[in-house]
């Protein structure tokens, strides 16, 4: 009787421990499920973030492939059916891509089985960038953002040496070619009062010999004579221009041996029949500006970014231009514009007048800096100065010398310009600053080179037509200068096929996106003390990507 007691006693005992041990194990289990899920929600978290960024990067790699094809440009289009700014299709598309990958969708092959099933229920572009933004700034960005992968830093330096030399040779005398009209004028009015002087000289002549003197009386004191202008009595020839006085004797020259009448005249008439040959084709292209990138409102992004605004990048861009845009001497086929070079420093609508424009603006350019050769030249200066005697000696005046030498000297160097622009033209080279041995024109035959065919030397060290263009451009306003860039290559692309409606200012280059994901717990299921259904779990992500820099997470 007793070892049965003790029996049962033991048995209770045994029975409290088995349910002890039951209600532990929950406990247990509901831990260990419970850190099974936080461990699977840190993962998803992860995947979602891969996802995030892998879904927009996916976006960015739909580019306007005629933008890159012609232009090395990257951008991709953010429009609805109707060609407007909308994200609502991008963010239809990285919704798509996350089912995809993530096996949001119900016949997915992962769907039900993956432990990172989730679905993206929202992305929303907090911050983006269009390529107009910052009137060309962002432009200028991704041109220099490429183009860094293409110059080295020491070549764009070199490039940016030469071309400062024309930029500083242009400031310092870009006004050269004025003094040439100014003495012009000079010397016509010292003409004038030469001749008003010898009228007077004759008129006192021969009233003397009213008087009934002796001439040969009249012959000896002349000379000790007063004159009206308090100068020496000169003795006048009348079947010659020549003023005798007791010192020196000085021919008037004609006006038809005049180089700055004949400069002067041809400057008013427009030097572009002087550069291009008989048989050049000019490209009667047209674009109309009204609804260009230049001229209409543009769509705005809301992201701000600091841009680059140094020698480096102005190069970078310069150059960029000569690589990809078409110009007089570098047609490039497919391109909607021939001479897209040239409308960037004249931004006429038609190919013709740009070409016109921008060899007026060149004629200036090496106008100065053969001006800054020619002003080193002493052979050059002697010749000049010889000249000037001639046309302007009889005045006795060392300053309107002076002055007459350095007008001379400035249509030198503008009948060396012309010379120099039949050389680029036609595609040949030539140094920036001239010495004695790569200076093709002789003062006594400026006329004939006028008007006959004759070019420059060519130097295989020189800067082509190009080359100058790139001098024009670092002398305008970068901004102005970007905004005309897009306007030629938005006008190229609108002709292929498939992009007729395409916008600059739809074109997407950075963008940071906040993507909103929906995923139902796992093990949680499991928990036996969770008495009510819970709700799916939401997670937010961020990801960056730009054609600027690349891709970084935030």
């Amino acid at each position: 009787m007793r070892k049965r007691n003790i029996k049962t006693k033991q048995q209770k005992y045994k029975g409290s421990i088995t349910i002890f041990a039951a209600l532990s194990f929950m406990l247990i289990a509901q831990f260990i499920f419970t850190m099974l899920e936080v461990s699977r929600t840190i993962e998803v978290r992860k995947t979602l973030q891969m996802n995030t960024e892998s879904v927009l990067e996916s976006i960015f790699a739909n580019y306007c492939s005629p933008l890159w094809e012609e232009y090395r440009l990257l951008g991709t289009s953010v429009v609805n059916s109707d060609g407007d700014l909308s994200f609502n299709n991008v963010q239809a598309q990285l919704q798509n891509l996350t089912d995809v990958n993530l096996g949001g969708r119900e016949k997915s092959l992962l769907a039900g089985t993956s432990m990172l099933t989730a679905k993206m229920t929202d992305a929303n572009f907090e911050e983006f960038l269009l390529m107009t933004d910052d009137n060309g700034a962002v432009f200028q960005e991704v041109v220099c953002a490429y183009m860094k992968e293409n110059l080295t830093y020491e070549t764009a330096r070199t490039i940016y040496d030469n071309l400062n030399d024309m930029k500083n040779a242009k400031d310092q005398y870009g006004d050269a070619g004025n003094s040439i009209d100014t003495a012009r004028d000079s010397i016509n009015e010292a003409r004038e009062e030469e001749r008003r002087k010898q009228e007077e000289f004759k008129n006192q002549a021969e009233d003397t010999k009213k008087k009934g003197k002796d001439s040969s009386k009249k012959k000896k004191q002349l000379p000790k004579m007063k004159g009206i202008s308090g100068r020496k009595t000169r003795t006048i020839s009348s079947k010659s221009n020549k003023v005798q006085t007791a010192e020196t004797s000085v021919e008037i020259p004609d006006e038809e041996e005049n180089i700055l009448d004949i400069v002067s005249e041809t400057k008013k008439n427009g030097v572009l029949s002087l550069v291009l040959s008989s048989d050049a084709t000019l490209s009667n292209s047209t674009i109309s500006l009204d609804n260009s990138v230049s001229h209409r409102t543009l769509e705005k992004g809301n992201a701000e970014r600091e841009g680059s605004d140094d020698w480096y990048s102005d190069v970078l861009l310069n150059q960029y231009f000569n690589n990809y845009f078409s110009c007089y001497t570098n047609q490039k086929s497919g391109h909607h514009m021939k001479y897209e070079l040239e409308y960037l420093v004249a931004g006429k609508g038609e190919d013709a007048e740009n070409l016109r424009m921008v060899i007026k603006e060149l004629m200036a350019v090496r106008e100065a800096v053969n001006m800054a050769s020619i002003v080193t030249m002493e052979d050059k200066q002697a010749e000049a100065l010889a000249m000037a005697v001639t046309l302007v000696g009889f005045t006795l005046n060392p300053a309107a010398i002076a002055f007459v030498k350095y007008a001379i000297l400035a249509a030198w160097a503008f009948v060396e310009s012309v010379l120099d622009l039949r050389t680029l033209l036609q595609g040949g080279k030539i140094p920036i600053i001239k010495t004695n041995h790569t200076w093709t024109s002789n003062l006594s035959e400026l006329p004939s080179l006028l008007s006959g065919w004759s070019k420059a030397k060519e130097s295989s060290t020189g800067f082509d037509y190009q080359s100058h263009m790139a001098a024009l451009l670092l002398m305008q306003n970068n901004g102005k200068v970007c905004m005309r860039a897009m306007d030629m290559q938005e006008a190229t692309v609108c002709n292929v096929e498939g992009y007729e409606d395409f916008k600059m200012d739809r074109v997407m280059v950075d963008a940071k996106v906040c993507a909103t994901y929906e995923y139902s717990p796992v093990f949680l299921g499991f928990v036996t003390l969770v008495e009510k259904k819970m709700n799916n779990f939401r997670i937010q992500q961020t990801s960056r990507y730009s054609y600027l820099v690349g891709k970084e997470g935030v």
